[in-house]
């Protein structure tokens, strides 16, 4: 005999009404699958590192101007959905769901489109 387990995960849904961000605009959707789940780490090692890579992102953002792309509709594109945007927003949510709903490991969110 086994034992049936449960674990706790939220959906892009939740996601959305946490931060009020579509869920592809974070840096967890990135690749995965529809109809799957993915891992968030809340760990503090998690949430340090994440910090450390925004300003990292934030830093080669900053050198870049619109003569580096196509023309300034692609730099403004590129602005909205880079790299640091989608570490942003995962910082934001791992935040809320530390503070308000007291976790501290790792949460699961159902992907499906």
């Amino acid at each position: 005999m086994i034992e049936i387990k449960t674990a706790r995960y939220i959906t892009t849904d939740d996601v959305e009404k946490l931060t009020g961000k579509h869920w592809g605009d974070f840096e967890f959707a990135q690749l995965v699958e529809n109809d799957s789940y993915a891992i968030l780490c809340l760990a503090d090692w998690y949430l340090e590192e994440l910090y450390e890579e925004y300003e990292d992102e934030v830093r080669k953002e900053g050198e870049l101007t619109i003569a580096d792309f196509e023309d300034e509709d692609d730099f403004k594109w590129h602005r909205r959905n880079c790299y640091a945007v989608r570490l942003k927003n995962q910082i934001k949510l791992v935040e809320i769901l530390r503070k308000d709903f007291g976790l501290r490991d790792s949460v699961l969110i159902w992907v499906s489109w």
